[in-house]
């Protein structure tokens, strides 16, 4: 089991160190392949891959027995990771559908729109493009 950890803590920071530095996306690597998505949702899950590591990574620690210290301290160290990763659960579909908090987005990703952003330019499009007898308003 520690060898798995460790392979795992490994493997997550290779890739998180890869998002960060913005090598590649996720819609130009071999990645994500098998994902029915568009282009655009598997950038967005590439965005995400610093704060996904993070949720696991705490995940980890949580489970490191530190019931042998005094409970005062364990107490304070469980509520203290458990909102981190509250924290963290709740921002991962923030940084897709609208590329927020900007500390938790990788530095090459932060100009880029989120996914609702994207999906309201298409809509326009879409809506401009409409002959003008079909176009619905609101």
């Amino acid at each position: 089991m520690p060898l798995l950890v460790a392979l795992f803590l490994i493997a997550g920071a290779v890739a998180v160190r890869r998002c960060w530095r913005g090598v590649g996306k996720a819609a130009t690597l071999r990645g994500y392949w098998f994902l029915p998505i568009s282009r655009a949702a598997k950038n967005a899950l590439w965005r995400t891959v610093p704060a996904t590591f993070s949720v696991l990574l705490l995940l980890v620690v949580m489970l490191i027995p530190v019931w042998e210290v005094s409970s005062d301290l364990f107490t304070v160290v469980i509520r203290v990771e458990a909102g981190a990763l509250f924290f963290l659960l709740l921002s991962m579909p923030t940084i897709m559908w609208w590329n927020v908090p900007r500390f938790l987005v990788p530095p090459p990703y932060r100009k880029e729109p989120g996914l609702i952003s994207l999906w309201r330019r298409r809509r326009a499009i879409a809506r401009a493009a409409a002959p003008v007898g079909q176009r619905r308003t609101r």
